[in-house]
Parts: structure tokens; sequence; C-alpha cells
């Protein structure tokens, strides 16, 4: 009796036309399987493999008829053939976990491969072969569950102690596979902070990058890393990576940092608050109140990389006791640019400010916001009269950035030409150049 027959005879209710399509389904079934032993040619050299493919081409067809006519069965439509699947999966899970057993490594292998390829189901067998006694094959292994990720969390224990591995390539290849697990690998890549391998330490930092806000427990040992003299560029710029991306979290942590005593640490916690970006700005305002001027100093460095997010806190430094903290404001919103256009009415107070030094920055800041700071036009123009000449130099300068919104101030420019300052008169000739048409009654005192 063929096996055609055989079938056919199991169920009176099953068609001709039934088998055939269970065979095209079958094909759709097991064709990825049998490509994947082309590909791998290595595949069929083994006899529990062929055996399991040779088994799997015969059960096939027979379940998905009994799939077939159970769907005529509106009870039974989803939960049988549901089941029969399932079986199928079972059994090709248990001949890939046999294979575990096979003494040729490259069949240990190529399980591993497939396996993987089948999700969370393999995380049990795959969490066995971690034990293997070839390096390569708990290698695989590894890497396998990194590719199912957060769905191999219950490796999180196996790969944990993976890390002791004395062979560094093992643990950089667990610190990867935890860092696709996710949040629960968090403390386990922590620990692995202080491995004496510096390449190791740089993969758990990115690892924990990787991660994101939901790694803020490990804010601490990342601002260790900043901190800690044997640590490389690479793996302090890494921490300031992962830094900005916990996120707000690490906030209050940098803002601590920004008090130590070394000054590449303070500008490592300084990188990061600026990569937070806006988020970071609260807190950062809250530091201008700082009793120590030195904060409040770099505070404002991180808020000037922040950007035009952070002009209203840069504003109310610009009443700051200490001149070098207005003047570290006053550069910041000049950085900034036109940006920072909200600022003009406070750096126009600034301009009576009595530090000279000050005054001369709050007229370059006007001139870096340019036209947007046509509202200082007439404190820039009484500039023109400072007893210092190089505040006068800088705000003829600022009213040539202004252009031909600057027609009003004309007639002071052309009196600077007179000015006993060599570099304000020369000052003066290009801003009214930059006046344009609008400064044509300058031409005589040009010519």
């Amino acid at each position: 009796m063929t096996l055609k027959q055989s079938l056919l005879r199991s169920s009176e209710a099953i068609t001709t036309d039934d088998y055939y399509k269970s065979w095209i389904l079958g094909i759709w079934f097991v064709v990825p399987f049998a490509l994947t032993g082309f590909i791998f040619d290595t595949f069929f050299e083994s006899n529990l493999h062929l055996a399991a493919l040779c088994a799997f081409f015969v059960a096939v067809p027979t379940v998905l008829l009994k799939a077939i006519n159970t769907l005529r069965d509106p009870i039974n439509a989803l939960r049988d053939p549901i089941n029969a699947l399932g079986r199928i999966r079972a059994a090709i899970v248990a001949a890939l976990i046999a294979s575990f057993r096979n003494p040729d490594s490259e069949v240990r292998l190529r399980a591993i491969d497939a396996l993987a390829r089948m999700g969370p189901k393999a995380v049990p067998a795959l969490i066995d072969t971690l034990r293997d006694p070839d390096n390569e094959v708990r290698s695989s292994a590894i890497n396998a569950l990194g590719r199912i990720g957060p769905e191999a969390r219950a490796a999180v224990p196996a790969l944990t102690d993976t890390l002791r591995n004395p062979d560094s390539n093992v643990r950089l290849r667990a610190i990867y596979a935890l860092g696709s697990i996710g949040p629960e690998a968090v403390s386990a890549l922590i620990d692995t902070l202080r491995d004496p391998d510096s390449a190791v330490r740089l993969r758990a930092i990115n690892a924990l990058a990787r991660i994101g806000p939901e790694a803020r427990a490990a804010v601490p040992a990342l601002i260790d890393t900043l901190r800690n003299p044997g640590s490389n560029v690479r793996c302090s710029s890494a921490a300031i990576e992962a830094l900005a991306r916990i996120g707000p979290e690490a906030v209050p942590a940098l803002i601590n940092t920004l008090r130590d005593p070394d000054n590449e640490v303070r500008l490592r916690a300084i990188e990061a608050l600026a990569r937070i970006g806006p988020e970071a700005v609260p807190a950062l305002t809250d530091t201008l109140r700082d009793p120590d001027s030195n904060v409040r100093l770099r505070a404002i460095f991180a808020l000037a990389r922040i950007g035009p997010e952070a002009v209203p806190a840069l504003i109310t430094s610009l009443r700051d006791p200490d001149s070098n903290v207005r003047l570290r404001a006053i550069n910041a919103l000049g950085s900034i640019g036109p940006e920072a256009r909200a600022a003009v009415p406070a750096l126009i107070d600034t301009l009576r400010d009595p530090d000279s030094e000050v005054r001369s920055r709050a007229i370059d800041a006007l001139a870096r916001i340019g036209p947007e700071a046509h509202a200082a036009l007439p404190a820039l123009i009484t500039s023109l009269r400072d007893p210092d000449g190089e505040v006068r130099s800088r705000a003829i300068n600022a009213l040539g950035h202004i252009g031909p919104e600057a027609r009003a101030a004309v007639p002071a420019l052309i009196d600077t030409l007179c000015d006993p300052d060599s570099e304000v008169r020369s000052r003066a000739i290009d801003a009214l150049g930059r006046i344009g048409q609008a400064a044509h009654a300058a031409v005589p005192a040009l010519i």
C-alpha cells in the first residue's frame, strides 16, 4: 500500500485534493530547513539530522491532513491545527538539542544556529550549551542568545557566570548578549565595569548605553568611570554617551560632578549634560545659585552647549555678582546667536556694567545676534562715546552687523571717523560700508 493510500484510508473525510494541499503546505514548512541544509554543507553529514528531516517529511502531510479535516469542525477549528504545528516545532527542537551530544563541534554549531532562528523556545537548550567544553560552541550559544534579545532574559544568570570566563573574547560576547537582552542585565553589566580588560569595560559601557534610561542604576558606576584616572579616552567618551542616553535620571549625579577637583572630570560631566540637552536645563538653572562661582561657571558652559532652550537661564546669570560669571553668560548668549534674541534687553542693561570687559563682551554678543538686536541701536550709539577705546571699537562693529537697520547711527559713525584711535576709525569705515546705501551721507567724510 502506498503512503498516499494509507493516509487517505485514515480519514474518509479527507479528499485527494486535501492530500495535495497538505503536501503544498508541508513543502512550505520544509523548504526553509532544506535550504539550510544546502547552505550549511555539513548539515547532512549528521545521521541524526538526516533522520530527523526524513521523519519531518513523512510527519508533515499526516499532521496537516488531520488539521485540514479538523478545520471542517468549527469547535476545533483553531485548537487542533495549532497543537499539531506545535508538536512539529517541539520535535525539531528536540532533534536539534539531541545534536548537542554529537562529538563533532561543527554539528553542534549548526544546531545552535538553527535553534537561534526558533527564538525564545530555544533559550533553555542554549543555556545548557553555555557549559559546552568547546569554546567556539559556547561563543555561538552566547551569540544566539543575543540574537533572541529581550525574550532570552532567562539566560541572564548563566551569561553573568560566563563573565568570569578567563577568555576576554568570551566575556566580550557575553556582554553584547546581555546588552541585547536589556534591563534585566544591568546589574551584571555594572559589575563588569571593574573588569581589568579595558576592551571588556568599553563593551559593558556601550551595552548600558544601548539599554538607555532603564540603565539608571548604572549612573554611579559610570560617574566613577569618568573619575577613574585609569580610564582611557575611549572608555570616558563611551561613559559620557551612556550617561547622555540614560538622560534626566543621570542629571543629579552629573551636577554633583561639576564640583570635582579634576578639571578633566568636570569637562566630561559638562559634555554629558550638554548631550542630555534641554531636559538638563532645570537642574543646571538651579546650579546657577550655587555659592561656588566655579560651579556656576561650569553650569553656564553646559547651558551654552545646550543652545536656545538655555537662554532664559543664561539671562539670569547676567546679574551674577561675579564678573567672570557674567562674562561667561554673555559669551554663551553670543554663541547661540540670533536665537538668543530674547536676551537683547538684558544685554542692553549690561552696557552700563562698571567692568569695561563686560561691556565689550555684551556688545560682541549683540553683534552676533545681528539684525534681531536692532532694539539695542540707541544704546550702541551711546557706547560710541564710551571712555574705553575697545568698547567704542566693538560698538561700531556691532552696528555694522546690524546692517541697513542701523541707519540712525550714521551721523555718530561719521563723527568716529575723527576718533584718535586708529582701530576705531578703521571699524567705523567698515561699519558704514555694511550699512550700505543708507549711509550715503558719509560719502564726503570718507572722501
